[in-house]
């Protein structure tokens, strides 16, 4: 997939979290300011730097979105880390199921392994370009499920589902 996208111009490769431009500026000031101060000189809290969670608080709160950093707010290294311990919240034994749409990230069943839990494939139709099949995925759904993984843009396919 990455050799074809890499031959059409103007193509955005969402295979790999790889940014095509360099850190901003005003990150790396402040990531400099927070080693010189010490704060990059032990672990974090499991669930993230308080003055970070508080500053996501303040934003979400400019647009109309309220929660406490204290207690509903956490920032993780990445998105697996926060989908797994997201998982292993809900899921209480191992018959719990994930659904998860097929084709779908290498990391999502794996995280839904970690986690205790039995991943559940659900088609996508690729020849309408890989919309939900809807048929299917009520198929998919019974009294395990303790989740559905859903993606928007879907990775591995880009595609956008529509309302």
């Amino acid at each position: 997939m990455e050799l074809l996208a890499s031959q059409i111009p103007d193509v955005v490769s969402l295979a790999q979290g790889i940014p095509s431009f360099d850190t901003p500026l005003i990150i790396k000031k402040a990531a400099m300011k927070a080693l010189n101060r010490g704060a990059a000189a032990k672990y974090s809290l499991t669930y993230g730097l308080s003055e970070l969670r508080e500053a996501i608080e303040q934003k979400l709160a400019e647009e109309k979105m309220y929660y406490d950093f204290e207690k509903e707010i956490i920032a993780t290294v990445g998105s697996i880390e926060g989908i797994t311990a997201s998982l292993i919240s809900i899921i209480n034994e191992k018959k719990d199921e994930v659904v998860l749409f097929s084709p779908s990230y290498a990391s999502y069943p794996e995280a839904v392994k970690v986690a205790g839990g039995k991943p559940v494939f659900s088609s996508l139709i690729e020849k309408d370009g890989w919309k939900i099949d809807f048929d299917d995925l009520a198929k998919k759904i019974n009294i395990r499920t303790a989740a559905i993984l859903f993606c928007n843009p879907n990775n591995p396919t880009g595609t956008i589902f529509s309302k």
